[in-house]
C-alpha cells in the first residue's frame, strides 16, 4: 500500500484523476458497445474490419500507449507537448462518455422499438439535431475543452 502511495505521489494527483477517467470511460465504452446492438454500430474502425476483437484490441492498444507516454513524459524546455498530451487526455474522457451515451441512447430505442423496425427522426427534429450538435462542436466545446485541458497542465506542469 506504501509503494501504490509513493507512486501516486510521485505521479501527481491530477495525473491519476485523468488517467483513471481515460480507462474508466474506455472501459464503460466497450462494455456499452458489447451490451447493445452490432449493428448499429458507426465506428469507422468497425465498419472498416467487422471485428469485434479488432476494434476492442485497438481500443485498448490506444489507451494504453496514451497513458505510458501520458506517465512518462517530462517536458524540457518547451511546454507544448505536455499541453497537448492533457488536452488529448481531457478530450478523450469526453469522446469516450459521448460514445457511452450514444450507444446506451441507441440500445434504448433499439430496445423500446417494435421489433423490426428502426425510428428514424423527422427531417424538421434531424436538421436542428445536427444544427445544435455542430454549432456546439464549433463554437463551445473547443474552447470548453481547452480551459479544461489547460487547468490540468497548469496543475501538472507548473
Amino acid at each position: 500500500m506504501r509503494a501504490l502511495r509513493s507512486k501516486v505521489k510521485d505521479l501527481g494527483t491530477t495525473k491519476v484523476v485523468l488517467l483513471s477517467l481515460i480507462w474508466i470511460t474506455g472501459l464503460a465504452d466497450i462494455i456499452t458497445f458489447l451490451m447493445g446492438n452490432i449493428s448499429f454500430e458507426a465506428n469507422p474502425i468497425y465498419l472498416l474490419t467487422k471485428s469485434i476483437i479488432f476494434l476492442i484490441s485497438f481500443k485498448i492498444v490506444i489507451l494504453t500507449g496514451l497513458s505510458y507516454l501520458f506517465i512518462k513524459y517530462r517536458p524540457k524546455k518547451r511546454y507544448i507537448w505536455a499541453y497537448m498530451w492533457c488536452f488529448l487526455c481531457v478530450y478523450i474522457i469526453l469522446a469516450q462518455c459521448l460514445g457511452v451515451y450514444s450507444n446506451i441512447k441507441v440500445t434504448h430505442e433499439y430496445e423500446t422499438s417494435p421489433p423490426g423496425t428502426v425510428v428514424p427522426l423527422e427531417p424538421k427534429e434531424a436538421a436542428i439535431n445536427y444544427s445544435l450538435i455542430y454549432g456546439a462542436l464549433i463554437l463551445y466545446f473547443p474552447m470548453f475543452l481547452s480551459l479544461i485541458a489547460f487547468w490540468c497542465f497548469e496543475r501538472i506542469y507548473l
